[in-house]
């Protein structure tokens, strides 16, 4: 049954990840989405859960479909669809964080800095729902505190603190 589970999850992955390289080829409106799913969050400074009674305006009409679609073989359809919409909103986060990286003397060092701030508020909740092992936390965590915070003492012990948040996920998901 744990076979299985990881299977499905791997195809899930598959899927995903399918759905958004298909979708970016086939779409020429990607950038606009980027933009979209980088705005609301980052201007709230922190992670509000997306609501998933309509297609997001950050998925595309196929990323929404195949979503619907891994989601309502799952046990609990609603509470899984709302776990994958929240990974696909992260993974399009991190993805326009990156591709305005390195223009820190830009208007779009004013986005980046947002997008940084809101995924470092996110990352617990993704740690959480295993969408990323601790690992892979701690080292985004530190390539996005780069962004948010240029004193490299206070960097530092920002890190600390965010490293600390992290290990409380962990202990709490622990039996």
């Amino acid at each position: 049954m744990k076979q299985k589970g990881m299977w499905l999850a791997v195809l899930l992955l598959a899927l995903m990840l399918a759905a958004i390289m298909l979708g970016r080829f086939l779409r020429e409106d990607a950038p606009a989405q980027i933009s979209g799913v980088a705005a609301a969050p980052a201007q709230a400074g922190q992670h509000k859960p997306v609501a998933i009674d309509e297609r997001p305006d950050f998925a595309s009409v196929m990323e929404w479909q195949v979503l619907q679609g891994v989601a309502a073989q799952h046990a609990e359809p609603e509470k899984e669809l709302q776990r994958l919409v929240e990974k696909l909103r992260f993974s399009k986060q991190q993805e326009a964080w990156q591709q305005i990286r390195g223009q820190e003397k830009s208007p779009e060092s004013t986005q980046r800095h947002a997008l940084a701030v809101a995924l470092l508020a996110d990352i617990p909740a993704r740690l959480k729902a295993g969408d990323m092992d601790k690992s892979a936390a701690l080292r985004l965590q530190q390539e996005l505190l780069a962004d948010v915070v240029s004193d490299p003492a206070s960097r530092s012990a920002r890190a600390a603190a965010e490293a600390a948040r992290l290990e409380s996920v962990v202990l709490q998901a622990q039996p």
